[in-house]
């Protein structure tokens, strides 16, 4: 064989290998696809708006000067001629008296725990469980902002401490405690004054020390009727200045309402009976259940909401005319991306990876936005979408069986 017929068989080789090479690559990238696992989610119609807290409230006050020392947490509740506060005659004695209760309580437990007369009547594993039920019930008000209800988690961790401790026999009683405690207290008392005056309850209720002016902006009374324009004007008032010399307030009953308006173009329905959620972001996290009350409508198509709810949330200690979330509807289902969504002969689906090989899998609506789907998780469509499947997010040219690379 001549070296001419070697040269070109070479160069001939080399041609071909370099363009299988090139077909391969070029292959390589249209089977090349991106996937994401499909997972049940829920989603919410939901709509933020600026509304009015409003609840059956009483102003306390007192014409003695002084600084304020609060027997009670916010939201406490309280009976008729209760003690929510004290009036003392300075910072100073302020304080010791906090202290004072604070050991009073303290000595109250301890008393209650050994009364108790445990014995064998608690097991070391049922105590072991309630402290960690109350352990991880502490983490939760901690992470959802509910810092009144702090105090109370914290004692009743504290007592179950104290019975696991007697259980146990670590300690066979708490007199010495209970005296230790007892004498700080009465070394505070006789150094400090008795409080200028005791601010009682003048009815039973739950406490709050913060007025913000709007107590009596509204009546509960009237709620049922109110209009748009009612609702604007009370977004639109100013905060009242009664209440210079207050103390603190009561909410006379455990019921709330939150009024705001909806304007025609909302896209929500919704009508009295309904149930929805509210959340207040900028103070908790916390979805709190209401009732719609009533939906008043005007002739344009807009509205005014009454909600209602019995639940005594945190954030009431706060809320009044925040921005806040309400979710009106939920939806729960299959969660795809809207790039993962084709049409095969008129039927929605997307394809998932089964191995090495896509195929389409079909899908049936249940809500939509503008980022993703949730498909029903009961459909009974042949070879559906379910949960976990691999679904192909980026990938060029598919069809049902083609060979696939991730």
């Amino acid at each position: 064989m001549s070296k001419v017929a070697v040269r070109v068989g070479v160069g001939l080789a080399v041609v071909l290998l370099i363009a299988y090479v090139v077909v391969q690559v070029m292959l390589s990238g249209n089977n090349q696809v991106a996937t994401e696992t499909a997972y049940v989610t829920e989603a919410y119609d939901e709509l933020n708006v600026e509304g009015m807290m409003i609840r059956r409230e009483q102003i306390l006050t007192s014409e003695e000067e002084g600084v304020k020392s609060y027997a009670l947490a916010d939201g406490e509740k309280v009976g008729y001629e209760g003690t929510v506060a004290y009036i003392c005659q300075d910072e100073e004695t302020a304080k010791a008296h906090q202290t004072i209760r604070g050991l009073d309580e303290e000595i109250e437990m301890l008393k209650e725990v050994e009364s108790a007369n445990l014995g064998g009547a608690v097991s070391v594993d049922s105590l072991d469980k309630q402290l960690s039920d109350k352990l991880f019930q502490l983490l939760d008000v901690t992470a959802s902002r509910q810092f009144s209800k702090l105090e109370q988690s914290k004692n009743g961790l504290l007592d179950l401490y104290n019975r696991r401790q007697l259980v146990t026999g670590k300690v066979e009683n708490f007199d010495a405690r209970i005296q230790q405690l007892t004498q700080e207290r009465d070394a505070l008392q006789q150094k400090f004054p008795e409080p200028v005056s005791t601010i009682t309850a003048p009815a039973s209720g739950y406490f709050y020390s913060n007025i913000d002016g709007y107590e009596y902006a509204a009546d509960c009374d009237d709620l049922e009727n109110i209009t748009k324009s009612q609702v604007e004007e009370l977004l639109q008032k100013p905060a009242s200045t009664e209440g210079a010399n207050a103390v603190g307030k009561l909410a006379l009953e455990h019921k709330w309402y939150y009024v705001f308006t909806l304007p025609a173009d909302s896209g929500i329905t919704i009508k009295a009976g309904n149930q929805v959620q509210l959340q207040v972001p900028e103070l908790s996290p916390e979805e709190i259940d209401m009732t719609v009350m009533a939906v008043n409508a005007e002739k344009d198509g807009s509205c005014a909401v009454v909600l209602q709810s019995d639940t005594l949330s945190e954030v009431l200690n706060s809320l009044r005319k925040q921005t806040v979330t309400i979710r009106f509807k939920s939806y729960s289902g299959i969660r795809v991306s809207n790039k993962a969504i084709h049409f095969e002969e008129d039927q929605m689906g997307v394809y998932i990876v089964e191995g090495a090989v896509a195929h389409f899998a079909p899908i049936e609506k249940v809500y939509s936005n503008d980022e993703y789907m949730l498909c029903k998780t009961d459909t009974e469509l042949k070879d559906a979408l379910q949960a976990y499947d691999q679904v192909i997010v980026e990938g060029k040219d598919l069809y049902d069986g083609k060979v696939v690379t991730r």
